[in-house]
């Protein structure tokens, strides 16, 4: 190939690719602009209505929902004295509702402003991923593998050799023909995350802040299991540890994953026990489940 041609094939390379990109990030901002439209339509107060826009509420969406609050829970409340929109939350039916802001630093910082009655938490999330509370960095420690019995569950699995290109659909509920107690397995694979040096103790955080906290540091899990799912199990346990363990500066939350006995190479079962342990007060455990299958 001469010089020309290679210049030629190089530059349709890049050409191709920045075309790739553009439709990518073209398809995000088309669904970031029409929830943010939707919205801006469910405004009922008018005056409040003709103050937003549009292009605004989109910025904050992707804000947001980078900073795993579900949008399709919220709604406008106000603008505050700062000119942000302050949003309604509604994280669980049993919670008060959550008032929300959001606002980007002059260093590429997002800020998240979250008031559930009396609590107010302000996060400032850095672009190296480190997360700050009130203006104190949060510790972050993540670690994953296997218990000390892995030798008698092998890969985790209850012993069974997956076949490859299995997919996982996760659930709060025991799956069909299963209960709590039918996953005998021994707690093999485990993913675990703590957070250290908090701030506040738990019950100034309150819950909506708590789980805004985790979900942010345990970001790996999240991506896995699907926010929903994770909302509702941090949700719940945080709602217990509050008041089990309101003096708390710290918890450390581990996955557990049992295998069902009943486990072959194209079908798995898996019962996951969430335990959240805080520094002082009682441990909670939650549990989810897991149905691996072919792709």
């Amino acid at each position: 190939m001469t010089t020309s041609k290679r210049i030629v094939s190089v530059i349709l390379s890049v050409a191709m690719v920045a075309s790739v990109s553009t439709v990518f990030a073209g398809a995000v901002n088309t669904e970031e602009r029409e929830k943010a439209q939707e919205i801006v339509s469910a405004v009922t107060d008018n005056a409040l209505k003709e103050d937003l826009s549009v292009s605004e509420i989109q910025k904050d969406v992707k804000a947001l929902e980078e900073r795993m609050i579900d949008t399709d829970s919220i709604s406008v409340y106000d603008i505050n004295e700062d000119g942000h929109v302050v949003y309604a939350y509604i994280l669980d039916e049993d919670i008060a509702t959550v008032y929300v802001d959001t606002w980007e630093g002059t260093e590429g910082d997002t800020y998240l402003r979250l008031k559930e009655e009396e609590h107010i938490n302000v996060f400032c999330f850095k672009p190296d991923g480190s997360i700050y509370l009130n203006g104190a960095k949060v510790e972050v420690q993540t670690t994953s593998g296997m218990v000390a019995d892995q030798a008698a569950f092998g890969n985790g699995s209850g012993g069974i050799e997956p076949m490859a290109g299995m997919y996982s659909s996760f659930y709060l509920n025991p799956l069909p023909n299963t209960t709590f107690s039918s996953y005998t397995g021994a707690q093999t694979l485990y993913d675990s995350t703590a957070l250290t040096n908090l701030a506040n103790t738990l019950s100034a955080i309150g819950v909506a802040g708590a789980v805004v906290l985790v979900t942010n540091a345990w970001g790996g899990l999240v991506a896995k299991i699907g926010q929903s799912i994770f909302n509702s199990v941090i949700t719940s346990a945080m709602q217990q540890l509050v008041s089990k363990a309101p003096n708390a500066r710290g918890i450390t939350f581990t996955d557990y994953r049992k295998a069902h006995p009943n486990n072959n190479s194209t079908s798995m079962r898996f019962r996951h026990d969430v335990k959240s342990v805080p520094n002082t007060g009682m441990a909670v455990t939650k549990y989810y489940y897991e149905d691996r299958y072919p792709t």
